[in-house]
């Protein structure tokens, strides 16, 4: 965000005949300044990017002194006839524009800064009217229910953000802003309609929607914005010829970051999925596919080509794949030549899977996360020598018919430190070597399961959670006998479970003296007669309903 808003404002400057992104070049700049201790205690997503950052006590009196002005709305008094970047600083709601505002001619930033959801409608057509200048316009988190079409006459407008509003129908005449670069439009639930001629929009490089509301189609012909470099959501339409088919895709090739493409199923055959030209993309880094749920019509073999025509570039590391019908995965998602750089992958509904296997083969897949799929019965690779030789993460949740996890006859899951499986009532088979797992959650599994993981050697196992088992009688011995680091352990919704490991002396006992945290609840019929206190670290916390 911090980039674009230095990009609507003027701040980056590309050389003469220069090739460079401005995007590209805002990063170094960033880059720089952090350097120089401008920027401090940045704070990183999962993913690594930067979300926030505080600009140095210092240099934010210099840079404020003139130029910007942080008012309340309810005390915005003074001159302001020289400001340019101005804050609105939400308390209450607005019934009239600011007196102080009205000199203010000279604003090129309005941002309405506020923490909560926020009553400013009546402020829009005044913003309109006397910010003649303006260049970033922000009205996230407002209730604003209609954008008057007179924001077409702000020409120098570069940045629109109307994420989280009430808007229903975005004004024609935006399509009329030809220096607009960026527009968010980020879970506007109520918007119905987007303008036809988007088409126009010929300087736009960030175009970020979701939760599409009410409607369902693309802008037709925005294959025509070259420079576009954000399209978080593409819709595919049925009608290809209207120009909102996946073709429309085909020649952005500057997009970067996340690309999620939906309504696959309007694609028939392979070779319009290559026509998105999606391996072209070396910089999107995320990409979700979506078809329709519980839309199977077409034949499998169909489904199945159009996901190997939808073949990512080599530098993608995060992908997602929903609602598919097809009974195989193409070759490319399970090939350390095609996507080696892939650490984060999610399956959801794919319902015709039976055996899922494969995935083990890429190097730097750290995360898997599959959930809900309701055939799948198998899970796993036998015969490769090694198997997830990066992976971190392991989620399998809500596959109710998944009986066998296949035991790698070789090494796997060697850096396995988190594993949670939720909702597999059939599973009773799965590897028992563990060796570096910090982090295990069984959650309404068979009693079987809890068997089974109790013959690896958890050594390095600090967190257990073990919830809804109406069956289970006790816990083994060996689940908690070698577990020297536990500092967290769960008991949840085990009606039948009658007792905790016991030692030689018939103690019920946690051998684990670095036990943090210790909850057991809706377990009627344990008995908890003879605890080794002892044992426990003095900051443990003991819970019991």
């Amino acid at each position: 965000m911090l980039i674009q808003l230095w990009m609507a404002e003027g701040f980056l400057q590309q050389k003469v005949g220069g090739q460079e992104l401005m995007e590209n070049l805002g990063n170094e700049y960033f880059d720089d300044l952090r350097a120089r201790g401008f920027f401090q205690e940045r704070q990183n997503n999962r993913y690594g990017d930067i979300r926030t950052c505080n600009i140095h006590d210092a240099f934010e009196k210099v840079i404020s002194l003139y130029e910007c002005s942080v008012v309340n709305a309810s005390c915005a008094e003074g001159d302001n006839s020289l400001i340019r970047h101005f804050s609105l600083v939400q308390d209450s709601a607005i019934s009239t524009f600011p007196k102080a505002l009205h000199h203010a001619k000279k604003v090129r930033t309005f941002i309405s800064y506020i923490r909560t959801y926020a009553n400013i409608k009546d402020l829009c057509p005044n913003i309109f009217l006397h910010f003649k200048c303006l260049r970033v316009l922000d009205l996230s988190n407002t209730n604003v229910e209609k954008v008057s079409s007179s924001i077409g006459n702000l020409k120098q407008l570069r940045y629109v953000n109307l994420s989280r509003t009430d808007i229903v129908v975005l004004p024609a005449s935006v399509t009329s802003l030809h220096n607009l670069q960026t527009l968010k439009l980020k879970r506007c639930n109520r918007l119905q309609e987007l303008p036809r001629d988007m088409r126009n929009l010929v300087n736009l490089r960030h175009f970020s929607i979701s939760n599409l509301g009410y409607w369902t189609q693309m802008p037709r012909n925005i294959g025509r914005l070259s420079f576009l470099q954000t399209l978080t959501i593409f819709v595919v339409a049925k009608n290809k010829k209207k120009g909102q088919g996946i073709k429309e895709l085909e020649g952005l090739n500057l997009l970067q970051g996340k690309l999620e493409v939906r309504d696959l199923e309007n694609v028939k055959n392979e070779i319009e999925a290559k026509e998105a030209n999606l391996r072209g993309k070396d910089r999107v880094r995320r990409l979700e596919l979506h078809w329709t749920a519980n839309d199977y019509n077409d034949g499998r073999e169909t489904v199945e080509f159009v996901l190997k025509g939808l073949q990512p570039h080599p530098n993608l590391e995060i992908l997602g794949i929903n609602h598919y019908s097809g009974v195989h995965f193409p070759l490319w998602m399970t090939s350390a030549l095609h996507i080696p750089r892939l650490f984060e992958m999610s399956l959801r509904h794919c319902n015709r899977l039976e055996h899922l296997s494969g995935f083990g083969q890429l190097p730097s897949l750290r995360v898997l996360k599959v959930f809900e799929m309701n055939r799948l019965k198998c899970f796993g690779d036998e015969e490769i020598l090694e198997t997830f030789p990066s992976l971190n993460t392991l989620i399998l949740h809500r596959l109710s018919n998944l009986e066998e996890w296949v035991k790698s006859k070789s090494l796997s899951f060697s850096c396995l430190e988190v594993l949670s499986i939720e909702d597999c009532p059939r599973l009773s088979t799965m590897p028992a070597h563990f060796p570096s797992l910090k982090e295990l959650r069984l959650l309404n599994c068979g009693s079987m399961i809890v068997n089974v993981i109790a013959m690896s050697n958890l050594t390095s196992l600090t967190s257990l959670i073990i919830q809804g088992f109406p069956e289970l009688t006790c816990l083994p011995h060996s689940l908690l006998e070698n577990c020297k680091h536990l500092r967290r352990l769960q008991i949840r919704n085990c009606h039948k479970i009658e007792a905790l490991p016991q030692n030689k002396e018939g103690i019920q006992f946690f051998c684990s003296s670095s036990l943090e945290s210790l909850e057991i609840s809706d377990c009627p019929a344990l008995k908890c007669a003879r605890f080794a206190w002892f044992t426990f670290s003095s900051e443990v916390n003991y819970y019991r309903l």
